[in-house]
């Protein structure tokens, strides 16, 4: 195990734009209506003793790569992890501040882990009426239970029915009523049951709907309908390290399809977050995107009215963990639009040492910049006091 400080940091003067949540196991039941009652998401024992997320007919772990915190590099591993063998930070709101308090983390954006990343999984639910409702009732809890724990502190990301964006819309407006404070979408939604490309006009209201509420969507690497545990099922050595190394240049092509296809140019107020993608391949991401503007908008007949460069500055965000290439590249990228993440508790986060990875990450980057990274920019997107 790691050598964990005993005291809280001294300051909380970092905000991380993306951590997760692993569940606790009665989100779902002590919320249920009579009718759901017996098959809304649950923990079961499975044969060999391991606890096990039930959906319907679906059975799946807690992997264990996503409740690493506390453990060293060695420990790493894959396997199914129970409710005792994770750090009570990863499933306890109270314990989570805990371990912020020790870090030095004002606050976390938290994606969902049994609904998938952007929700996702929730919508291969057979039964209509038990789906709706685990979306919406996932989206209680967040404002209900682990939100309330510390009021600012814990920023819980909303999921929607995406398979219906009327809604969706629905749902945005009753959450954001409620104190949710962003969203969660999936990259990739062609292939998940009732839904079209992210990009598709199809979701115009939805967007829409975003900007009248200046609310922020917030795109994670690996969120499509295959999720990135897939890997784990190729026996071929060394897929896991490949997987885990072009990962976050999922997040390259998601933010060209949603800039070609003229959905920032349609809704100029959207904010996008690129959560742990990374930064460093921002620049060149740039400067292929304007090339190809200057070369080839004539014969595509580009939609766009300015460049690539010019969407990208005005509505969208980069979160990354240490990154040495796009900090040295970060006037590129724009400062405004760079945001710190500590990706607490999978494999990646940098607790209980993030102060220290802040420092080793940013080494010169002036106090004003420094401050809008790790700081401000979240607080401004997020709508924190």
């Amino acid at each position: 195990m790691l050598d964990i400080p005993k005291k809280p940091y001294g300051k909380l003067d970092l905000i991380s734009a993306d951590d997760h949540i692993i569940e606790p196991g009665d989100v779902w039941t002590k919320r249920a209506p009579a009718k759901l009652k017996d098959n809304a998401p649950r923990i079961v024992i499975g044969p060999d003793g391991m606890e096990l997320w039930k959906v319907e007919e679906r059975m799946t772990p807690n992997i264990g790569l996503s409740a690493m915190a506390g453990k060293t590099f060695e420990e790493y591993t894959a396997k199914a992890q129970s409710y005792k063998d994770m750090r009570p930070g990863c499933y306890d709101a109270k314990a989570r501040v805990a371990d912020m308090d020790l870090d030095g983390v004002k606050t976390q954006v938290c994606f969902p882990y049994v609904p998938s990343l952007g929700g996702e999984a929730f919508f291969e639910i057979k039964d209509a009426e038990l789906r709706d409702w685990a979306i919406s009732a996932y989206n209680d809890w967040l404002v209900e239970d682990f939100q309330a724990t510390a009021p600012g502190r814990l920023v819980g990301l909303g999921i929607l029915p995406l398979y219906n964006p009327e809604m969706a819309v629905g749902e945005l407006h009753r959450i954001v009523k409620r104190g949710i404070k962003a969203v969660s979408i999936p990259c990739y939604l062609e292939g998940a049951k009732g839904c079209k490309s992210l990009v598709d006009p199809w979701y115009d209201p939805l967007w829409s709907a975003c900007e009248e509420m200046d609310i922020t969507i917030n795109l994670h690497i690996s969120s499509a309908k295959k999720g990135g545990s897939e890997f784990l099922k190729n026996p071929l050595p060394g897929m896991a390290e490949a997987y885990i190394t072009a990962a976050p240049l999922g997040n390259f092509q998601i933010l060209a399809d949603i800039i070609w296809t003229g959905m920032l140019h349609r809704h100029p107020k959207l904010k996008v977050v690129s959560s742990e993608g990374g930064i460093g391949w921002v620049p060149y991401f740039l400067e292929r995107a304007d090339h190809t503007y200057n070369r080839h908008r004539f014969w595509t007949k580009s939609q766009l009215t300015v460049k690539p460069s010019d969407y990208f500055h005005r509505q969208c965000y980069v979160a990354f963990i240490n990154d040495a290439a796009g900090v040295a590249c970060r006037q590129m990228i724009g400062v405004d639009n760079i945001l710190w993440e500590s990706d607490y508790p999978h494999t990646d986060t940098t607790w209980p040492f993030s102060h220290k990875s802040v420092d080793e990450s940013l080494p010169g980057v002036p106090e004003h910049e420094r401050r809008k990274i790790v700081f401000e920019n979240a607080r401004r997107i997020y709508h924190l006091n």
